[in-house]
């Protein structure tokens, strides 16, 4: 099943420009994507917000996350496109020597979810993908216990496909929604949670890695 997207349109196959300007201002600094150069697509504003119990920021942490490492899984690294091999933006990083370094600790996790986000989409659409960029706009850090990181990156990604009418050499080209990953990270597992549709108030934790995480990788 392809992954869902909030607008198509039509390219030729030569292709047109991509809408891919970021509008609005991000609560962190944008990074492009290393594997296009491209920024990030319009976010139009669009009322996506959603409520629910939510844990506010500064709520005392919580310990590690209940998981079953024999169920850890996260799309394999694969090329996009023609492509014979994969780029380094879906290559998964390696894991920082502490998460006591908020700073690594950052680039690993929104570095992570680029490579998770990339390798997805060509997961989902194999061959016909020809596009993915994933600009990654803000992070935010949560309280957590000692020895652990809590961290959600928010963006927004764009991909292109070609249509599989063999009779057409037309290209689809797909907006996300906003999306937010929030990662749980200690010296055993690194647990992943995700949502769409613009949150009404960012400095609540959701989504939740303790309610909705599944585990991606686990180590002795």
């Amino acid at each position: 099943m392809r992954p869902p997207h909030t607008r198509r349109s039509v390219l030729s196959a030569v292709g047109a420009a991509l809408p891919v300007a970021l509008a609005g201002c991000l609560a962190g600094t944008p990074g492009d994507d290393p594997a296009t150069g491209d920024d990030s697509p319009a976010d139009d504003g669009s009322p996506e917000e959603s409520q629910t119990d939510e844990q506010p920021t500064g709520s005392t942490p919580r310990g590690r996350p209940e998981v079953d490492c024999a169920t850890a899984s996260r799309p394999p690294v694969s090329p996009i496109g023609d492509a014979e091999t994969p780029t380094d933006a879906s290559r998964y990083p390696e894991r920082p020597d502490s998460v006591a370094d908020e700073s690594a600790v950052e680039t690993y996790l929104t570095e992570y979810e680029r490579a998770y986000r990339r390798n997805s989409l060509a997961e989902g659409y194999g061959e016909e993908l020809t596009t993915a960029g994933v600009p990654l706009g803000s992070t935010r850090v949560f309280d957590s216990r000692e020895g652990s990181a809590v961290v959600r990156v928010r963006y927004q990604y764009y991909y292109e496909y070609s249509d599989d009418d063999p009779d057409t050499t037309a290209v689809i080209h797909a907006d996300s929604a906003t999306t937010y990953a929030t990662y749980y990270l200690d010296d055993r597992v690194l647990v992943r949670a995700e949502e769409t549709g613009r949150l009404a108030d960012e400095s609540v934790l959701r989504p939740d890695p303790w309610s909705s995480g599944t585990v991606v990788e686990c180590w002795e």
